[in-house]
């Protein structure tokens, strides 16, 4: 009888370790931190509504853009349905595709395209700005905030309370 001692298995986690499916709180291949719930998001989104307060003249354009970007974005593929009637009509009827018609509408396809883009990309654009602007602003506030604090207090307390602390008196 032999007695060689077998290689131990390697360790294999869990099939539901090594894929994030939904609600895993990871990234596809198990990367990641896994979510955590926000304890108050009402009043965490209204502090963050607050501070996009200066800029809420540019965000309501930033969703005006999208709006009219996403509806010219659904009418498109409508008005190539009909470039697709006109071809159709045209061979079935055997008179000849109408090309001046299928012209007029791809024209307008293309232009309802072009347009979806543009503002699309402009409000990317513009949005990104605004962000930008506020999170500069918030910066400063944290950096001022730090700068009025005695340097005993400073030294006293751990780090992380700190900026905690810190982070819920700017954004009261």
């Amino acid at each position: 009888m032999s007695t060689t001692p077998k290689a131990p298995e390697a360790y294999r986690p869990p099939s539901s370790e090594l894929r994030g499916g939904p609600g895993s709180g990871r990234m596809p291949g198990g990367f990641g931190m896994p979510t955590e719930k926000s304890k108050d998001f009402k009043s965490s989104a209204r502090r963050l509504l607050h501070c996009l307060r200066p800029e809420r003249f540019l965000v309501m354009t930033v969703l005006g853009f999208g709006v009219i970007s996403v509806v010219c974005g659904v009418i498109g593929p409508k008005i190539l349905g009909h470039a697709t009637d006109i071809i159709f009509r045209g061979v079935r009827t055997k008179q000849g595709v109408d090309f001046p018609a299928l012209r007029r509408t791809i024209v307008q396809a293309i232009v309802l395209f072009v347009a979806s883009s543009v503002l699309a990309y402009l409000q990317s654009y513009l949005l990104a700005g605004a962000v930008q602007r506020t999170m500069r602003k918030m910066r400063s506030d944290v950096e001022d905030k730090l700068n009025r604090l005695p340097l005993p207090y400073v030294d006293r307390q751990p780090r992380g309370d700190l900026l905690s602390r810190v982070n819920a008196a700017v954004s009261d």
